[in-house]
């Protein structure tokens, strides 16, 4: 499994010294900064810490390595929004579950209860679900091409396994093109159905 790229969080040094009172008159201290948490990143480097593969306790660690890069970072950004991060956490443990079970090593356990599961499951959901409305935009060639790209969308998103996508990946890797003339409000409308389209076909490809 690729490793996702490990960012170190910045330690710190607090001072022994006390910090000086403040003056007469000044700015009230700034109030504390909101801590924002990852649930499903937290919960999965727990099954990590129980899991078990002797058989393949190198690709354990190296998913371990990646859910801390994704805390990690998430906590070096500081006001980043969580769900991002327990997507890409969501997505990893399912993503070695898959592995785990496909070596079919008897020997190998991925402790994910029920409570979990479901957390999991709705956060991606909520993700996969996510489904941009086309409308016109005024420009004939623009709109053309665009209902073009929310046909493959959707038949992508009714894709609910990788042999669907596979079928598709003719029609999804000669995307129609919008006219050069094309007004910002069309490039805008065409990215968003294609990140729908990209979104289905990663649900789909979970699944043989």
């Amino acid at each position: 499994m690729k490793s996702a790229v490990l960012v170190v969080a910045l330690v710190a040094c607090q001072s022994k010294s006390p910090s000086p009172a403040p003056a007469t008159g000044s700015a009230p201290a700034a109030p504390p900064a909101v801590v924002h948490t990852a649930e499903v990143c937290q919960a999965a480097l727990g099954v990590l810490d129980r899991a078990s593969c002797p058989n393949n306790d190198a690709g354990l660690r190296t998913a371990k390595t990646s859910l801390t890069g994704i805390i990690n970072t998430m906590t070096k950004v500081g006001d980043a929004d969580p769900s991002t991060y327990d997507i890409m956490c969501a997505r990893l443990l399912l993503a070695l579950e898959a592995d785990v079970r496909g070596s079919g090593s008897a020997s190998c356990t991925l402790p994910i209860d029920a409570e979990l599961r479901t957390k999991i499951q709705r956060t991606l959901d909520a993700y996969y679900n996510q489904h941009t409305d086309v409308t016109k935009t005024g420009d004939a060639a623009s709109d053309d091409a665009i209902a073009k790209l929310a046909a493959i969308r959707d038949a992508a998103c009714e894709c609910r396994t990788s042999a669907c996508i596979d079928q598709l990946d003719a029609k999804m890797t000669n995307m129609p093109t919008l006219p050069a003339t094309a007004p910002q409000a069309a490039k805008d409308l065409a990215g968003k159905v294609l990140d729908d389209a990209s979104r289905c076909a990663q649900r789909a490809r979970m699944n043989p």
